[in-house]
């Protein structure tokens, strides 16, 4: 699985998806997804695998847990296991559901 995957999954929730920030005001819900860290496995001086930790931020005006549910769904669909947490952004006046997700990127040495 690829980065770029990952945002055509999480568009199966019907929500605005970007990489990292929207380029104009978007009305929530809306998520945003940002790749955090990346582990390698490395063999011979080359990476044959990396998996790659998404943080994967739900954004809505109050506590949403339809909008929770869908995005959910959606991971769990995908076969993509998640760990959950809440902040609200109180300069924003929005929640901020983040779901901490890792992808295999697979073998890269092709």
């Amino acid at each position: 699985m690829k980065t770029s995957d990952v945002k055509t999954i999480l568009k199966a929730t019907g929500y605005p998806v970007a990489y990292s920030h929207f380029g104009k005001k978007v009305n929530p819900p809306y998520i945003a997804y940002l790749e955090t860290n990346t582990e390698s496995l490395v063999a011979d001086n080359k990476v044959f695998m990396k998996w790659i930790s998404i943080d994967v931020e739900l954004y809505t005006s109050k506590k949403d847990t339809e909008a929770e549910s869908k995005l959910e769904k959606v991971l769990n669909n995908a076969e993509i296991p998640w760990e959950k947490s809440e902040d609200y952004i109180e300069k924003e006046k929005l929640f901020m559901i983040t779901y901490e997700i890792e992808i295999e990127d697979g073998d890269i040495s092709e």
